[in-house]
């Protein structure tokens, strides 16, 4: 499994390098290699975990380099190449939806570049190559989509994801807070100055709000700066190109404008999407995953800092821009190797030590034949892969003081453990479904036996809370 893992992360970062050498240049891009060679324990952990994210970032940086090249090569391409090519993004595309729909707006630009310099071929029969692929790359999600019980289909999955966590307190401004200090750090591998709670405000994140949002909020200022100039770059580009006379140059330029446009949009659409959501308002740490696609818009937004000299005519300060160039791109290079010693000197240690303390609990369930539990997401997936099905457990929200059921992935987990006479409860230590479960056991005065192993705190239940809605 962990070969695959290493797999997918190699493909991405060869097609990285080819779309960056197509729309820039060969030395860019081995720069961009080396930011990517770096990261976090976020960015770096979600490269090696199997669970649906590792292969995110090669199908984006894949579908958009299959389009890139029909886009910038399509004159000297003959028709039975651009056949498979078509293909190939199609098939990739049918098969991006189906893994995970935050590949969406990367099959969307993919598909706007490919529409935008190839249309003359919508009128052959070399782009009909696209709907039998797309149709292959699809079958799994169409299929179980044709199969799916009512309210288990796709669609209204995304509706049911995208509501929950809402919380009226917590609107759009709240997540924009979220996006700017703590999301997008993390999402482009800068280890942030802070931690915020779930649920708290970004101005009582500890232990330093101030330096929090001074740090964290000039990376970020940093980045989305870089991104609105090159869009603007790319516009002022696209323009200077469209006014020379038709040729395959011209062509050329064009596509290579605008596929450097498109990479902008793709963080655009992304970020937006992430900011009118709900994600952040139920881990705002983890929600970074759901900006991982735009990895790949990475060299369009470092590109204007690498160029930075050329945009000044005065010899004098286009040294001095240059220096200055350096200075900061040697400053996100420590950054990066910064983050990444940190994963050896806290990341390792602690993950380890969460091993342990899982294998306790595992170990301490099964002696207390307690195999049907309540817990939280991130426990219960792990536990039920480790005892290969021994302990089964079903996820808990806590909402508005009441514990409710959460996302599970497998419908028949929480459905087992609501058959069993007294399900128990399981959660780390902290989390605030302990004191909600509390405060329900000392009003119902339901017998159980509390039992505590590091890291955790098992619930061993002798009766059943009433009114529970778990048991509905």
């Amino acid at each position: 499994m962990r070969i695959e893992m290493i797999a997918f992360s190699v493909g991405f970062l060869i097609c990285m390098y080819f779309i960056t050498k197509k729309l820039y240049t060969k030395g860019f891009a081995l720069f961009i290699l080396l930011f990517f060679l770096l990261g976090s324990q976020w960015t770096i952990r979600n490269q090696m975990e199997a669970g649906g994210y590792p292969e995110v970032p090669l199908f984006a940086a894949a579908l958009f380099l299959t389009a890139c090249t029909l886009a910038l090569s399509y004159h000297q391409l003959p028709g039975w190449k651009r056949c498979l090519l078509y293909a190939l993004w199609g098939l990739l595309a049918g098969l991006a939806l189906w893994i995970q729909l935050l590949l969406a707006p990367y099959v969307l630009i993919s598909g706007l570049l490919i529409l935008a310099f190839c249309w003359k071929d919508l009128f052959t029969r070399v782009i009909w190559c696209v709907v039998p692929a797309l149709l292959i790359g699809s079958a799994p999600l169409i299929y179980y989509n044709l199969h799916a019980a009512p309210g288990m289909d796709s669609l209204t999955t995304l509706i049911n994801l995208s509501h929950m966590g809402y919380n009226p307190h917590q609107g759009f401004i709240y997540h924009l807070k979220i996006t700017f200090f703590f999301v997008l750090p993390i999402a482009t591998s800068f280890v942030p100055a802070c931690s915020i709670q779930p649920g708290t405000s970004i101005w009582s994140a500890q232990p330093h709000p101030l330096r929090c949002m001074v740090v964290d909020g000039a990376w970020s200022l940093s980045y989305l700066s870089l991104m609105l100039i090159g869009l603007l770059l790319a516009i002022v580009a696209l323009r200077k190109a469209n006014s020379l006379n038709a040729s395959p140059e011209r062509h050329q330029q064009l596509a290579q404008q605008f596929a450097r446009l498109m990479l902008i949009v793709g963080i655009c659409i992304s970020l937006f999407s992430l900011v009118q959501g709900n994600a952040e308002n139920l881990d705002a740490t983890n929600t970074w995953r759901y900006l991982i696609c735009t990895w790949i818009s990475l060299p369009a937004v470092l590109w204007p800092l690498w160029t930075a000299e050329k945009w000044f005519a005065s010899l004098q300060v286009r040294r001095s821009v240059f220096t200055l160039k350096w200075a900061a791109l040697l400053l996100v290079v420590f950054v990066l190797l910064h983050s990444t010693a940190l994963i050896f000197q806290q990341s390792v240690p602690i993950a380890q030590m969460d091993r342990q303390h899982v294998a306790t609990l595992e170990k301490t369930l099964e002696q207390q034949h307690i195999t049907r539990f309540y817990t939280e997401y991130w426990t219960c997936g792990r536990i039920i892969f480790d005892t290969q099905e021994q302990l089964i457990c079903g996820d808990t929200y806590d909402f508005n003081n009441q514990l409710s059921h959460g996302f599970d992935r497998y419908p028949l987990y929480p459905s087992i453990v609501e058959h069993a006479s007294y399900p128990s409860f399981v959660y780390p230590d902290g989390a605030q479904q302990i004191t909600t479960l509390n405060q329900l056991l000392a009003r119902s005065h339901t017998a159980y036996q509390r039992i505590e192993v590091p890291g955790y705190v098992i619930y061993k239940m002798y009766g059943r809370i009433p009114s529970l809605p778990l048991y509905a």
